[in-house]
């Protein structure tokens, strides 16, 4: 995240430099923090057991891809895909510790 950027202002601007890449744990806080806080707003509670959030569109197809991908299955039909929590949480911790 840029420096001095506020995570509560929304998304930094597409040309912001990180100021750490891979993200430190604080930017990554922050980041966790401000989607907890929108998600909240937007009137979405914490999942119970058994509950599912269902999306759409580009980041949640992409999410799925490579999802697909490191389990070594083709990604052709995303229709009706479900991503297991656990999978999700495993992609999110190969994703930021990427540069």
């Amino acid at each position: 995240m840029p420096p001095g950027w506020d995570p509560s202002s929304g998304p930094p601007a597409a040309t912001a430099v990180p100021a750490a890449d891979p993200p430190t744990s604080a930017p990554l806080a922050a980041l966790r923090a401000n989607v907890s806080k929108r998600l909240k707003e937007a009137g979405i509670k914490k999942l119970r057991a058994g509950e599912a959030l269902v999306g759409g569109g580009g980041t949640v197809r992409t999410l799925a891809k490579l999802v697909r991908k490191a389990s070594g299955a083709p990604s052709l039909r995303l229709h009706g895909y479900a991503i297991e929590q656990e999978r999700l949480n495993e992609l999110t911790r190969i994703l930021v510790s990427q540069p």
